[in-house]
């Protein structure tokens, strides 16, 4: 009858129904293992990538100067280093011999897995040129490194190409004398003394504008030469740590913000500054509105001769 049709059409369209609601489970099913998979191999994919930068970091601090050679060759001092990825494109580098001892502190371009494998080269390639020469001036060296970079990097300074490179500041203690030399190249040297009055001056020795890498301005780089009285403070830096968002205001704090702190912690002795360079740089990204993060590597070298 008219009823039993009724029932039987109604069945017949729930079925229906069933089924292209089944047919769908089963494909969203598909789509949901589909999209599992992907994230469990996108998951490996970066674990692999992880564990390649470790090792890397592992080779990177291997090439790095250790805390036994650093406290041999500098005695006072510290180094503040920050990656602001696992490795670094900032690095630091000494060395000793009868006459002189060499520090250097260097930004090289990029960071994280570039910026690394720029330092390395760079490292090397400052080992190489003092064992070639190892009583070379900074300047001297600075341009013997320069050298060196083009050649390796295979720069030729046509339009369009990558300027790798670096900027560094690369200073020298006479070992027997009060006599200091020193070159810059893009990034200054500070000195802080003592003045007459009790209170402290910072000396700024400006850095010749040009990288160590191929650029349009290709002259020597400047060897400077002084002496110092007293205890001195000594400061090599890459731009790190005054280009770091923070504050208030969530500015950055630039370079006369970085001077305004290390002459307020002038007093100090050179080891304890570490931390407290460090705290602040702390304090400086958590004391604002918004979540700051670290943009550049970072990389703060203090000595007190």
């Amino acid at each position: 009858n008219q009823q039993n049709e009724e029932i039987q059409a109604q069945r017949d369209r729930l079925e229906e129904l069933n089924e292209r609601l089944n047919k769908q489970n089963s494909e969203i099913e598909k789509l949901y293992n589909i999209a599992i998979a992907r994230k469990e191999e996108a998951e490996a994919q970066k674990e692999e990538i992880t564990d390649s930068i470790n090792y890397g970091l592992r080779i990177q601090n291997a090439v790095l100067p250790d805390s036994i050679i650093m406290n041999e060759y500098l005695q006072e001092h510290f180094v503040l280093y920050k990656p602001k990825d696992i490795v670094s494109g900032d690095f630091y580098w000494t060395y000793k011999n009868e006459k002189q001892t060499l520090i250097a502190v260097a930004d090289c371009t990029g960071h994280g897995v570039p910026g690394a494998f720029m330092s390395i080269l760079g490292i090397t390639l400052l080992n190489e040129i003092i064992q070639v020469n190892e009583n070379a001036n900074p300047g001297n060296i600075l341009n013997a490194l320069r050298d060196e970079i083009i050649h390796a990097l295979k720069q030729k300074g046509i339009s369009g190409e990558q300027k790798e490179g670096m900027d560094i500041s690369l200073l020298s203690f006479d070992t027997d004398q009060k006599e200091c030399q020193w070159a810059g190249a893009n990034n200054p040297l500070w000195i802080v003394e003592p003045t007459d009055s009790g209170t402290y001056s910072l000396i700024e020795i400006k850095a010749d504008k040009m990288p160590v890498a191929i650029h349009p301005k290709m002259d020597s780089f400047t060897n400077h030469k002084f002496e110092t009285k007293g205890k001195s403070k000594f400061y090599l830096f890459t731009d790190g740590y005054a280009d770091l968002f923070g504050g208030k205001n969530g500015k950055k704090l630039k370079t006369k913000g970085l001077k305004d702190f290390i002459l307020q912690n002038a007093h100090i002795e050179i080891r304890v500054q570490k931390e407290i360079f460090d705290t602040f740089l702390t304090e400086w990204m958590n004391n604002s509105s918004r979540k700051i993060e670290q943009i550049d590597d970072i990389c703060l070298l203090g000595i007190e001769r």
